[in-house]
């Protein structure tokens, strides 16, 4: 069992993102270690005599939202990039089947949660530690590492400030009673300087009814939670309003055009777009993991967010699995309330197995109800504590409720060796494959910093190997290869010959052509075309690929600069002006930004609209300060 808690720590460890330079490394590592912690569970059972299996509706309904999830990667346009996201979200339901398949699952779950807390308070401390004394860690003025964003920091902390409370409630002495209040308090504080407010909100709506279900225990801790209350209120005060010495900065959006849009009205936007591409793939969606493709065609009144998430979770699964997906998932909700009610009624009224019940209960209802205002289900380590608080919760359910279970054998005369190598031959093949399609993306990653240090060498050695090991489903291995033809056509427009400008030109474009088929939703592909029939004076329908691009992607400004440029090359300046007056509306932030604005400013300048040329200057200037 040490084993599997080693593996149990390491996924969840390796989850947080100390380091977004090695992000994708972090998913990958997080993957395997699950995965592998799971298969373990499933040969020890098997190896034990059998794995023990309650066949509930419940668990019933889950399994189809994960074949669900595997069906959208199959349906998906984007393949590679849905087969990636099935793993990252598949790292809830493995570390589900790794606590609940072990043999001695109870003494797995005590040393899980051991862990996970040690990690909450780590979070907790870390967080307090950036607020009041490393200030320059701080993003935007609010706190986010080592999770993507406050919020998700904010439901992180709420799943352990849920588990010090259940274990305060249920100490069986004074000095854990104590230590888990000490570590409430932190991680309470921690809650309040990290700037979510709707991670506040959704914790204030679920606290009272985590108190009304332990009514009897917490008239036994009234003092321990009286102590609770009255610190998080004093901090609140510290640095929850304007006035406070160091107050927190609460997620106003503070750059957001002339009509102030703010954090709820980025929201209400973004579900209003999301709304708009699930109308047009309402029934199979996208494919899991693909919104962040999708959304920008669809984009609207949205000039802030960055556009990789619906900050619905319910909505987004829609948009990416269809119309069956959060029908299960609310199906499962319902079925998670009724289990849960049905479960308090049988257990004993001041027992262990109760507050273990109503602690997992209310900390996952907790993050459910945040979750419906952000993205909790595309957060790692929240899968990941999410898949072990449901295993919690469903093992003690199911003590309490006492249901029958099956036994699922190995064949007659088969030994624990055989099982053992029947168990992992699933992990070897789906981890092999797996690992393939990250490392193909860490390749890529790879690259890309090699061709920003100009070692062209590496670069193309490196977006080979991505497309090789990926079976040739990457489609920005063949995206980027293509940049290597185009660019020696370039330098070669006045000095190559006929036939080799014709065969660097065929060569670009057939990498171009695959990148297209493999992921319709790539502007930069249409763009390189334009580029790829420019360069061969081959105008006949660089005007098209251009707007396509736009199509796809509004934000891709290198298209739209080279559309407007097309435009006034053609003696068509109104249409030119209109197209760059249009994208001074957009959130622009890559590199390509700065070289966008500045073409804006000297069209604008030149068609005499001075408005315009003073709007562009100015997002030019807000560009160069926050760089």
């Amino acid at each position: 069992m040490i084993f599997q808690v080693a593996l149990w720590i390491l996924a969840l460890g390796v989850s947080l993102m100390f380091s977004q330079a090695f992000e994708a490394q972090s998913f990958a590592l997080a993957v395997v270690f699950i995965a592998l912690c799971a298969t373990v569970s499933v040969a020890r059972s098997f190896g034990a005599g059998g794995l023990r299996i309650s066949f509930s509706p419940l668990l019933k309904a889950g399994a189809a939202f994960w074949v669900l999830a595997l069906i959208s990667v199959i349906l998906s346009e984007t393949r590679f990039e849905s087969f990636l996201y099935f793993w990252f979200f598949s790292c809830l339901p493995l570390a589900f089947i790794a606590f609940t398949a072990a043999p001695e699952p109870e003494k797995f779950f005590r040393a899980g949660a051991a862990g996970f807390g040690l990690i909450a308070l780590f979070l907790g401390v870390s967080t307090l530690a950036q607020f009041l004394f490393f200030r320059g860690m701080l993003n935007n003025g609010m706190v986010a590492w080592p999770m993507v964003d406050p919020n998700a920091l904010a439901a992180m902390l709420s799943l352990g400030l849920f588990g010090a409370m259940g274990v305060m409630l249920g100490a069986q002495n004074r000095m854990h009673s104590n230590a888990s209040l000490v570590t409430a308090l932190v991680l309470a504080a921690a809650i309040i300087v990290s700037g979510s407010r709707a991670g506040i909100v959704a914790l204030a709506l679920v606290f009272p009814v985590f108190l009304w279900l332990n009514a009897a225990l917490v008239k036994k801790h009234k003092r321990c939670l009286m102590a609770l209350g009255a610190g998080a209120a004093v901090i609140f005060a510290l640095f929850a309003w304007g006035g406070a010495p160091m107050p927190v900065k609460w997620l106003w959006i503070a750059d957001a055009p002339d009509e102030g849009l703010k954090s709820v009205g980025v929201r209400l936007a973004t579900w209003s777009s999301a709304w708009e591409m699930i109308k047009d793939h309402f029934w199979f969606g996208t494919g899991i993991g693909t919104f962040f493709l999708y959304y920008p065609e669809y984009r609207s009144k949205d000039f802030v967010s960055a556009g990789f998430t619906a900050h619905s979770d319910p909505l987004q699964f829609w948009a990416e699995m269809g119309v069956l997906a959060p029908i299960l998932f609310y199906a499962f909700l319902a079925g998670a309330i009724i289990r849960t009610m049905k479960a308090l009624k049988a257990a004993e009224k001041n027992s262990s197995l109760r507050v273990i019940i109503v602690t997992t209960f209310c900390a996952l209802g907790a993050m459910i109800a945040h979750t419906h205002v952000s993205f909790h289900f595309y957060v790692l380590p929240i899968l990941l504590g999410t898949g072990f608080l449901l295993a919690l919760w469903f093992w003690a359910t199911g003590q309490a409720l006492g249901g029958a279970q099956s036994l699922l054998r190995l064949p007659e005369g088969w030994t624990r060796a055989t099982a053992w190598a029947v168990c992992f031959m699933p992990f070897v093949l789906c981890m092999g494959v797996f690992t393939a399609a990250a490392g193909s993306d860490i390749l890529l990653r790879r690259a890309q910093d090699a061709s920003v240090a100009g070692d062209m060498q590496s670069f193309a050695a490196d977006v080979n190997a991505a497309a090789k090991i990926s079976q040739n489903m990457n489609a920005r291995a063949f995206l980027m290869a293509a940049s290597v033809p185009i660019g020696i056509l370039d330098a070669k427009k006045d000095g190559a010959g006929a036939q080799e400008k014709e065969d660097l030109y065929k060569q670009a474009l057939g990498l171009l052509d695959r990148a297209q088929r493999l992921n319709p939703r790539l502007a930069d592909a249409y763009y390189q075309k334009a580029v790829l029939k420019k360069l061969m004076q081959r105008d006949d329908n660089i005007e098209s690929l251009l707007q396509e691009a736009q199509r796809i992607n509004p934000l891709h400004a290198p298209s739209r600069g080279m559309l407007a440029a097309h435009y006034q090359k053609t003696g068509r300046m109104p249409e030119a002006m209109a197209v760059m007056k249009a994208g001074l509306e957009w959130p622009y932030r890559d590199e390509a930004a700065l070289a966008y604005y500045q073409q804006a400013a000297l069209l604008f300048l030149e068609g005499g609209d001075m408005q315009a040329q003073e709007a562009a200057l100015k997002k030019m200037n807000a560009l160069l300060r926050r760089r």
